[in-house]
Protein backbone atom coordinates (compact mmCIF):
# COMPACT_ATOMS: atom_id res chain seq x y z
CA UNK A 1 0.00 0.00 0.00
CA UNK A 2 1.50 3.86 -1.26
CA UNK A 3 2.17 5.72 1.87
CA UNK A 4 0.55 8.60 1.07
CA UNK A 5 2.23 10.91 3.60
CA UNK A 6 5.94 9.49 2.89
CA UNK A 7 5.59 10.91 -0.65
CA UNK A 8 3.84 14.08 0.10
CA UNK A 9 7.60 14.59 2.26
CA UNK A 10 9.72 13.63 -0.75
CA UNK A 11 7.37 15.23 -3.40
CA UNK A 12 7.72 18.75 -1.54
CA UNK A 13 11.62 18.29 -0.91
CA UNK A 14 12.32 17.58 -4.24
CA UNK A 15 10.10 20.02 -5.68
CA UNK A 16 11.64 22.49 -3.45
CA UNK A 17 15.28 21.07 -4.85
CA UNK A 18 14.18 21.52 -8.40
CA UNK A 19 13.04 24.85 -8.03
CA UNK A 20 16.06 25.62 -6.44
CA UNK A 21 18.09 23.93 -9.34
CA UNK A 22 16.55 24.66 -11.76
CA UNK A 23 16.48 28.92 -11.18
CA UNK A 24 20.29 28.63 -9.83
CA UNK A 25 19.45 29.51 -6.27
CA UNK A 26 21.90 28.14 -4.46
CA UNK A 27 24.80 25.99 -6.02
CA UNK A 28 27.32 23.11 -4.66
CA UNK A 29 29.59 24.73 -2.21
CA UNK A 30 27.33 27.56 -1.35
CA UNK A 31 27.45 28.57 2.97
CA UNK A 32 24.09 29.41 3.51
CA UNK A 33 22.70 31.39 6.05
CA UNK A 34 18.62 30.57 7.16
CA UNK A 35 16.41 33.54 8.72
CA UNK A 36 14.83 31.49 10.95
CA UNK A 37 11.74 32.87 13.31
CA UNK A 38 10.80 29.28 14.62
CA UNK A 39 7.23 29.18 12.65
CA UNK A 40 6.75 26.80 10.02
CA UNK A 41 7.78 28.52 6.94
CA UNK A 42 11.39 29.20 8.03
CA UNK A 43 11.77 25.86 10.11
CA UNK A 44 10.24 24.30 6.70
CA UNK A 45 12.83 25.52 4.59
CA UNK A 46 15.79 24.74 7.28
CA UNK A 47 14.78 21.60 7.28
CA UNK A 48 14.84 20.98 3.64
CA UNK A 49 18.20 23.00 3.08
CA UNK A 50 19.89 20.60 5.48
CA UNK A 51 18.75 17.49 4.29
CA UNK A 52 19.96 18.73 0.78
CA UNK A 53 22.53 19.57 2.06
CA UNK A 54 24.91 16.10 1.54
CA UNK A 55 23.57 15.69 -1.65
CA UNK A 56 24.22 18.90 -2.77
CA UNK A 57 27.06 19.54 -1.48
CA UNK A 58 26.20 23.31 0.28
CA UNK A 59 26.75 24.37 3.55
CA UNK A 60 23.52 25.26 5.97
CA UNK A 61 23.62 27.70 9.23
CA UNK A 62 21.00 29.39 10.82
CA UNK A 63 20.42 33.37 12.74
CA UNK A 64 17.87 34.05 14.76
CA UNK A 65 16.67 37.40 16.05
CA UNK A 66 14.84 38.26 18.79
CA UNK A 67 12.75 41.29 18.11
CA UNK A 68 11.95 42.24 22.25
CA UNK A 69 8.08 42.48 20.60
CA UNK A 70 6.54 39.11 22.96
CA UNK A 71 8.52 39.17 25.92
CA UNK A 72 8.46 35.55 26.81
CA UNK A 73 6.42 33.44 23.89
CA UNK A 74 9.80 35.30 22.00
CA UNK A 75 12.47 33.81 24.75
CA UNK A 76 10.65 30.80 23.88
CA UNK A 77 11.25 30.69 19.98
CA UNK A 78 14.96 31.73 20.67
CA UNK A 79 15.13 28.32 22.85
CA UNK A 80 13.21 26.16 20.49
CA UNK A 81 15.00 27.39 17.23
CA UNK A 82 18.39 26.90 19.92
CA UNK A 83 16.97 22.69 20.61
CA UNK A 84 16.15 22.35 16.65
CA UNK A 85 19.20 23.58 15.56
CA UNK A 86 21.43 21.28 18.28
CA UNK A 87 19.13 18.23 17.11
CA UNK A 88 20.46 18.58 13.14
CA UNK A 89 24.02 19.49 14.07
CA UNK A 90 23.19 23.16 12.63
CA UNK A 91 25.55 26.48 13.52
CA UNK A 92 22.98 29.45 15.03
CA UNK A 93 23.77 32.54 15.77
CA UNK A 94 20.68 34.59 18.33
CA UNK A 95 20.64 37.46 18.88
CA UNK A 96 18.39 39.79 21.01
CA UNK A 97 17.40 43.20 19.68
CA UNK A 98 15.28 45.74 21.25
CA UNK A 99 12.79 46.77 18.39
CA UNK A 100 10.33 48.94 20.75
CA UNK A 101 13.08 51.03 22.07
CA UNK A 102 14.70 51.37 18.36
CA UNK A 103 11.00 52.39 17.15
CA UNK A 104 11.33 55.53 19.67
CA UNK A 105 14.54 56.68 18.97
CA UNK A 106 13.93 56.69 15.27
CA UNK A 107 9.97 57.29 15.39
CA UNK A 108 9.78 54.42 12.52
CA UNK A 109 7.07 51.79 12.16
CA UNK A 110 7.40 48.40 14.19
CA UNK A 111 7.32 46.77 10.91
CA UNK A 112 10.08 48.72 9.14
CA UNK A 113 11.81 48.57 12.48
CA UNK A 114 11.95 45.23 12.68
CA UNK A 115 13.00 44.32 8.82
CA UNK A 116 15.87 47.19 8.53
CA UNK A 117 17.18 45.61 11.70
CA UNK A 118 16.85 42.01 10.62
CA UNK A 119 18.30 42.34 7.21
CA UNK A 120 21.12 44.30 9.07
CA UNK A 121 21.81 41.29 11.74
CA UNK A 122 21.23 38.69 8.86
CA UNK A 123 24.03 40.75 6.52
CA UNK A 124 26.33 41.18 9.19
CA UNK A 125 26.85 37.35 10.54
CA UNK A 126 26.88 36.02 6.98
CA UNK A 127 29.49 38.66 5.95
CA UNK A 128 31.66 37.87 9.52
CA UNK A 129 31.45 34.12 8.19
CA UNK A 130 31.60 34.44 4.64
CA UNK A 131 28.03 33.05 3.62
CA UNK A 132 27.52 33.63 -0.10
CA UNK A 133 23.29 33.22 0.44
CA UNK A 134 20.78 34.13 2.86
CA UNK A 135 17.51 32.29 2.34
CA UNK A 136 14.29 33.58 3.95
CA UNK A 137 11.23 31.45 4.32
CA UNK A 138 8.77 33.67 2.39
CA UNK A 139 6.37 31.74 0.16
CA UNK A 140 3.27 32.23 -2.13
CA UNK A 141 1.28 33.46 0.26
CA UNK A 142 3.50 35.93 1.42
CA UNK A 143 3.91 37.00 -2.28
CA UNK A 144 0.22 37.32 -2.78
CA UNK A 145 -0.27 39.87 0.17
CA UNK A 146 3.03 41.40 -0.43
CA UNK A 147 1.55 42.73 -4.15
CA UNK A 148 -2.06 43.76 -2.48
CA UNK A 149 -0.74 45.94 -0.30
CA UNK A 150 1.69 47.45 -2.86
CA UNK A 151 -1.61 48.11 -5.01
CA UNK A 152 -3.47 49.34 -2.14
CA UNK A 153 -0.78 51.59 -1.26
CA UNK A 154 0.27 52.66 -4.93
CA UNK A 155 2.59 50.99 -6.88
CA UNK A 156 3.87 51.04 -10.93
CA UNK A 157 4.64 47.95 -12.56
CA UNK A 158 8.11 46.97 -10.37
CA UNK A 159 6.05 47.06 -7.86
CA UNK A 160 3.41 44.14 -9.38
CA UNK A 161 6.53 41.82 -9.48
CA UNK A 162 5.81 41.18 -5.62
CA UNK A 163 9.10 40.05 -3.75
CA UNK A 164 12.23 38.66 -6.37
CA UNK A 165 13.99 35.09 -5.70
CA UNK A 166 17.02 36.64 -5.81
CA UNK A 167 18.28 39.90 -4.63
CA UNK A 168 21.41 41.51 -3.63
CA UNK A 169 22.51 43.27 -0.50
CA UNK A 170 26.33 44.07 -0.37
CA UNK A 171 27.89 40.79 -1.68
CA UNK A 172 25.39 38.88 -1.05
CA UNK A 173 22.65 37.17 -2.32
CA UNK A 174 19.06 36.75 -0.45
CA UNK A 175 17.20 34.15 -2.15
CA UNK A 176 13.63 32.81 -1.47
CA UNK A 177 13.37 29.31 -2.49
CA UNK A 178 9.78 29.17 -0.83
CA UNK A 179 8.37 31.78 -3.16
CA UNK A 180 6.17 29.37 -5.41
CA UNK A 181 5.14 27.24 -2.82
CA UNK A 182 1.84 28.19 -0.58
CA UNK A 183 1.84 28.10 3.17
CA UNK A 184 -0.67 25.15 3.62
CA UNK A 185 2.34 22.87 2.03
CA UNK A 186 4.55 24.02 4.14
CA UNK A 187 2.69 23.65 7.55
CA UNK A 188 1.69 20.24 6.15
CA UNK A 189 5.64 19.44 5.77
CA UNK A 190 6.25 20.56 9.45
CA UNK A 191 2.80 18.15 10.88
CA UNK A 192 4.30 14.80 8.98
CA UNK A 193 8.23 15.69 10.21
CA UNK A 194 6.84 16.38 13.78
CA UNK A 195 8.80 19.66 13.62
CA UNK A 196 6.62 21.37 15.87
CA UNK A 197 7.15 24.54 14.55
CA UNK A 198 6.13 27.82 16.66
CA UNK A 199 3.14 30.32 16.33
CA UNK A 200 3.65 34.36 16.52
CA UNK A 201 0.34 34.98 18.47
CA UNK A 202 1.03 38.57 17.13
CA UNK A 203 -0.02 36.87 13.33
CA UNK A 204 -3.50 36.98 14.69
CA UNK A 205 -3.29 41.61 15.35
CA UNK A 206 -5.20 43.24 12.73
CA UNK A 207 -3.10 46.49 13.65
CA UNK A 208 -0.43 45.32 11.08
CA UNK A 209 -1.52 46.09 7.53
CA UNK A 210 0.06 42.58 6.33
CA UNK A 211 -2.30 40.58 8.85
CA UNK A 212 -5.60 42.79 7.85
CA UNK A 213 -4.74 42.30 4.53
CA UNK A 214 -4.71 38.70 5.12
CA UNK A 215 -7.26 38.04 7.67
CA UNK A 216 -10.24 40.42 6.64
CA UNK A 217 -9.17 41.79 2.60
CA UNK A 218 -8.48 38.33 1.17
CA UNK A 219 -11.47 36.43 2.46
CA UNK A 220 -13.97 38.94 1.21
CA UNK A 221 -11.88 38.75 -2.40
CA UNK A 222 -12.03 35.13 -1.93
CA UNK A 223 -15.63 35.77 -2.05
CA UNK A 224 -16.06 37.42 -5.15
CA UNK A 225 -13.85 35.43 -7.18
CA UNK A 226 -12.25 31.92 -5.32
CA UNK A 227 -9.16 32.08 -7.78
CA UNK A 228 -8.09 35.02 -6.71
CA UNK A 229 -4.98 34.51 -5.16
CA UNK A 230 -3.54 32.11 -8.20
CA UNK A 231 -4.40 35.66 -10.20
CA UNK A 232 -2.61 37.47 -8.04
CA UNK A 233 0.78 35.53 -8.56
CA UNK A 234 -0.35 35.00 -12.24
CA UNK A 235 0.14 39.34 -12.12
CA UNK A 236 3.03 39.13 -10.22
CA UNK A 237 4.69 36.60 -13.03
CA UNK A 238 3.16 38.74 -15.94
CA UNK A 239 4.61 42.22 -14.20
CA UNK A 240 8.23 40.89 -13.63
CA UNK A 241 8.37 39.44 -17.16
CA UNK A 242 7.49 42.89 -18.43
CA UNK A 243 9.85 45.16 -15.80
CA UNK A 244 13.01 42.39 -17.46
CA UNK A 245 11.69 43.56 -20.63
CA UNK A 246 11.03 47.36 -20.42
CA UNK A 247 14.48 47.65 -18.12
CA UNK A 248 16.37 46.31 -21.02
CA UNK A 249 15.12 48.47 -23.35
CA UNK A 250 15.45 51.50 -21.06
CA UNK A 251 19.05 50.47 -20.38
CA UNK A 252 19.66 50.08 -24.57
CA UNK A 253 18.06 54.03 -24.38
CA UNK A 254 20.27 55.06 -21.13
CA UNK A 255 23.62 54.18 -23.08
CA UNK A 256 22.23 56.75 -25.83
CA UNK A 257 21.51 59.12 -23.64
CA UNK A 258 24.15 59.45 -21.45
CA UNK A 259 27.11 61.51 -22.16
CA UNK A 260 29.35 61.12 -18.77
CA UNK A 261 29.31 58.44 -15.53
CA UNK A 262 31.36 57.66 -12.60
CA UNK A 263 30.42 56.88 -8.88
CA UNK A 264 28.79 60.20 -7.64
CA UNK A 265 27.20 61.37 -10.84
CA UNK A 266 25.38 60.95 -14.17
CA UNK A 267 25.19 63.23 -16.93
CA UNK A 268 22.63 62.67 -19.53
CA UNK A 269 21.28 64.22 -23.13
CA UNK A 270 17.92 65.76 -21.82
CA UNK A 271 17.16 66.55 -25.64
CA UNK A 272 17.71 62.47 -26.80
CA UNK A 273 15.90 61.33 -23.62
CA UNK A 274 12.59 63.08 -24.44
CA UNK A 275 12.73 61.67 -27.97
CA UNK A 276 11.18 58.23 -26.29
CA UNK A 277 8.33 57.53 -24.63
CA UNK A 278 7.26 58.87 -21.32
CA UNK A 279 6.98 55.11 -19.83
CA UNK A 280 10.20 54.42 -20.92
CA UNK A 281 11.65 58.14 -19.63
CA UNK A 282 10.70 57.07 -16.50
CA UNK A 283 12.52 53.93 -16.31
CA UNK A 284 15.56 55.26 -17.28
CA UNK A 285 14.94 57.50 -14.77
CA UNK A 286 14.49 54.97 -12.46
CA UNK A 287 17.72 53.39 -13.89
CA UNK A 288 19.86 56.47 -12.85
CA UNK A 289 18.67 56.20 -9.32
CA UNK A 290 19.20 52.82 -8.55
CA UNK A 291 22.77 52.74 -9.88
CA UNK A 292 23.79 56.15 -8.22
CA UNK A 293 21.51 55.17 -4.96
CA UNK A 294 21.89 51.37 -5.12
CA UNK A 295 20.06 50.39 -1.66
CA UNK A 296 19.58 54.03 -0.55
CA UNK A 297 16.04 55.41 0.26
CA UNK A 298 14.71 53.13 -1.98
CA UNK A 299 11.38 54.16 -0.63
CA UNK A 300 11.58 57.69 -2.06
CA UNK A 301 11.80 56.46 -5.68
CA UNK A 302 8.04 56.80 -6.00
CA UNK A 303 6.34 57.62 -8.94
CA UNK A 304 5.56 61.15 -7.51
CA UNK A 305 9.47 61.23 -7.53
CA UNK A 306 9.83 60.21 -10.48
CA UNK A 307 7.31 62.32 -11.98
CA UNK A 308 8.68 65.63 -10.47
CA UNK A 309 11.96 64.60 -12.05
CA UNK A 310 10.87 64.19 -15.80
CA UNK A 311 8.68 67.53 -15.27
CA UNK A 312 12.13 69.16 -14.56
CA UNK A 313 13.92 67.71 -17.28
CA UNK A 314 11.17 68.94 -19.45
CA UNK A 315 10.86 72.33 -18.17
CA UNK A 316 12.09 75.33 -20.71
CA UNK A 317 14.18 76.89 -18.67
CA UNK A 318 17.45 76.40 -19.88
CA UNK A 319 18.72 76.04 -16.06
CA UNK A 320 18.06 75.20 -12.44
CA UNK A 321 18.27 72.22 -9.80
CA UNK A 322 16.26 70.64 -7.94
CA UNK A 323 17.10 68.43 -4.45
CA UNK A 324 16.17 65.22 -4.19
CA UNK A 325 16.66 62.03 -1.01
CA UNK A 326 20.38 61.37 -0.86
CA UNK A 327 21.54 64.24 -3.40
CA UNK A 328 20.24 66.60 -6.32
CA UNK A 329 19.78 66.99 -10.25
CA UNK A 330 20.41 70.29 -12.42
CA UNK A 331 20.52 70.89 -15.83
CA UNK A 332 21.81 73.69 -17.64
CA UNK A 333 20.41 73.58 -21.62
CA UNK A 334 20.47 69.71 -23.18
CA UNK A 335 23.20 68.30 -20.15
CA UNK A 336 21.32 66.97 -16.99
CA UNK A 337 23.34 65.55 -13.78
CA UNK A 338 21.96 63.33 -11.17
CA UNK A 339 24.25 63.62 -8.52
CA UNK A 340 24.17 61.38 -5.20
CA UNK A 341 26.27 64.01 -3.71
CA UNK A 342 24.90 67.15 -1.77
CA UNK A 343 25.06 70.23 -3.36
CA UNK A 344 28.21 72.05 -2.51
CA UNK A 345 27.52 75.77 -4.38
CA UNK A 346 31.06 77.18 -4.23
CA UNK A 347 30.96 80.84 -3.49
CA UNK A 348 32.89 82.52 -5.96
CA UNK A 349 35.76 84.95 -4.86
CA UNK A 350 37.25 87.86 -6.64
CA UNK A 351 40.55 87.31 -7.71
CA UNK A 352 43.18 89.41 -10.36
CA UNK A 353 46.90 88.17 -11.01
CA UNK A 354 49.19 90.03 -13.69
CA UNK A 355 49.91 87.50 -16.77
CA UNK A 356 53.73 86.70 -16.60
CA UNK A 357 54.68 87.56 -20.03
CA UNK A 358 56.53 85.80 -20.87
CA UNK A 359 55.99 82.52 -18.12
CA UNK A 360 53.83 80.80 -16.48
CA UNK A 361 50.17 82.15 -13.95
CA UNK A 362 48.91 79.78 -11.91
CA UNK A 363 44.95 80.76 -10.88
CA UNK A 364 44.66 78.78 -7.48
CA UNK A 365 40.88 80.09 -7.05
CA UNK A 366 39.79 78.20 -10.66
CA UNK A 367 42.61 75.60 -11.18
CA UNK A 368 43.19 76.86 -13.94
CA UNK A 369 47.28 77.50 -15.63
CA UNK A 370 48.02 79.93 -17.88
CA UNK A 371 51.07 79.89 -20.42
CA UNK A 372 52.26 83.16 -22.03
CA UNK A 373 54.93 83.66 -24.54
CA UNK A 374 55.75 86.12 -27.52
CA UNK A 375 56.96 85.02 -31.05
CA UNK A 376 58.39 86.89 -33.91
CA UNK A 377 56.08 85.05 -35.81
CA UNK A 378 54.09 81.67 -35.95
CA UNK A 379 54.80 77.64 -36.28
CA UNK A 380 53.74 76.48 -39.59
CA UNK A 381 51.53 74.33 -37.02
CA UNK A 382 50.08 77.11 -35.25
CA UNK A 383 49.24 78.93 -38.63
CA UNK A 384 47.24 75.93 -39.91
CA UNK A 385 44.65 76.19 -37.15
CA UNK A 386 41.90 78.44 -36.68
CA UNK A 387 43.18 80.24 -34.05
CA UNK A 388 39.77 82.36 -33.33
CA UNK A 389 37.89 79.41 -32.64
CA UNK A 390 40.45 77.48 -30.88
CA UNK A 391 39.25 77.22 -27.08
CA UNK A 392 42.69 76.34 -25.59
CA UNK A 393 44.78 79.16 -27.08
CA UNK A 394 44.35 82.64 -28.45
CA UNK A 395 46.93 84.65 -30.79
CA UNK A 396 47.10 88.55 -30.49
CA UNK A 397 49.28 91.54 -32.06
CA UNK A 398 51.53 92.42 -29.23
CA UNK A 399 51.97 95.77 -29.72
CA UNK A 400 48.12 96.72 -30.22
CA UNK A 401 47.76 95.35 -26.63
CA UNK A 402 47.47 98.46 -23.38
CA UNK A 403 49.69 96.84 -20.76
CA UNK A 404 49.56 95.04 -18.03
CA UNK A 405 47.53 92.48 -18.89
CA UNK A 406 46.09 90.92 -16.53
CA UNK A 407 43.39 86.78 -15.03
CA UNK A 408 40.79 88.08 -13.03
CA UNK A 409 37.41 86.77 -12.32
CA UNK A 410 34.62 88.78 -14.28
CA UNK A 411 32.77 91.48 -12.76
CA UNK A 412 29.34 92.93 -13.35
CA UNK A 413 29.04 95.23 -16.22
CA UNK A 414 32.06 93.36 -18.06
CA UNK A 415 32.03 93.49 -21.70
CA UNK A 416 33.72 92.29 -24.74
CA UNK A 417 34.17 93.60 -28.06
CA UNK A 418 32.71 90.90 -31.08
CA UNK A 419 34.35 89.38 -33.24
CA UNK A 420 32.66 90.46 -36.97
CA UNK A 421 29.83 92.80 -35.86
CA UNK A 422 32.00 95.57 -33.70
CA UNK A 423 29.97 96.35 -31.09
CA UNK A 424 30.22 95.34 -27.61
CA UNK A 425 28.10 92.60 -25.80
CA UNK A 426 28.18 91.93 -21.84
CA UNK A 427 30.13 89.41 -20.92
CA UNK A 428 27.21 87.52 -18.96
CA UNK A 429 25.48 87.41 -21.77
CA UNK A 430 27.82 85.66 -23.68
CA UNK A 431 28.14 82.74 -21.00
CA UNK A 432 24.73 82.31 -21.56
CA UNK A 433 24.66 82.30 -25.02
CA UNK A 434 27.56 79.89 -25.27
CA UNK A 435 25.30 77.84 -22.53
CA UNK A 436 27.65 77.89 -20.17
CA UNK A 437 26.54 76.23 -17.06
CA UNK A 438 25.26 78.52 -14.57
CA UNK A 439 27.58 77.39 -11.77
CA UNK A 440 30.32 77.32 -13.59
CA UNK A 441 30.05 81.13 -15.13
CA UNK A 442 31.36 82.95 -11.86
CA UNK A 443 34.76 80.77 -11.97
CA UNK A 444 35.69 81.29 -15.52
CA UNK A 445 39.01 83.78 -15.66
CA UNK A 446 38.93 86.32 -17.81
CA UNK A 447 41.80 87.90 -19.46
CA UNK A 448 41.78 91.84 -19.75
CA UNK A 449 43.87 94.59 -21.35
CA UNK A 450 46.06 97.43 -19.42
CA UNK A 451 42.25 99.53 -18.78
CA UNK A 452 40.57 96.54 -17.57
CA UNK A 453 38.54 95.91 -21.25
CA UNK A 454 38.09 91.84 -20.97
CA UNK A 455 39.74 90.59 -24.55
CA UNK A 456 39.25 86.66 -24.00
CA UNK A 457 37.32 84.42 -22.28
CA UNK A 458 39.18 81.29 -21.90
CA UNK A 459 37.29 78.09 -23.49
CA UNK A 460 34.54 80.53 -24.35
CA UNK A 461 35.29 83.16 -26.95
CA UNK A 462 37.99 85.99 -27.80
CA UNK A 463 37.39 89.44 -28.71
CA UNK A 464 38.02 91.21 -32.13
CA UNK A 465 40.92 93.37 -30.77
CA UNK A 466 44.26 93.10 -31.11
CA UNK A 467 44.35 90.75 -34.58
CA UNK A 468 46.90 89.33 -35.72
CA UNK A 469 47.06 90.46 -39.40
CA UNK A 470 50.08 90.40 -42.49
CA UNK A 471 51.76 93.62 -40.39
CA UNK A 472 52.12 91.86 -36.84
CA UNK A 473 55.61 91.94 -36.25
CA UNK A 474 55.61 90.69 -32.31
CA UNK A 475 52.57 87.66 -31.65
CA UNK A 476 51.42 87.43 -28.06
CA UNK A 477 50.25 83.95 -27.98
CA UNK A 478 48.16 83.03 -24.82
CA UNK A 479 47.03 79.12 -23.77
CA UNK A 480 45.59 77.45 -20.98
CA UNK A 481 45.02 74.55 -19.11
Amino acid sequence: MCDVKRVGQVMLRERVKNQILRKQLIKPEDRILVAVSGGPDSIALLHILKSLSDEQGWEVAAAHLNHGFRGEESEADAEYVRSFCQQYDIPLEIRFVDVPKYMKETGRGAQESAREIRYEFLTEIAGRYHMSKIATGHHADDQIETILMRIIRGTGLDGLQGMPEIRKIGPVEVVRPLLSFRKQELEDYCREHDLNPRRDSSNESVKYTRNKVRLDVLPVLREINPGVDEAVLQLGEIAAEETHFMNREAMHILEKVMEQKDRHKMVINRTVLQEFDIALQRRVCKLILSCLFHNRNQNERTFSLISDILRFIRNPEPSGSIDIPGGYISKNYDRVVFSNQERRDKEAVFFEYVLNIPGETVIPETGHTFHARLARQLSADFRSQNIFQDERAAVFDWDQLEQPLKVRRRMPGDRIQLMNRGGKQKVKDVLINEKVPREQRDHIPVITRGDNRVIWIPGVKRSGEALVSSSTENFLIIEVE
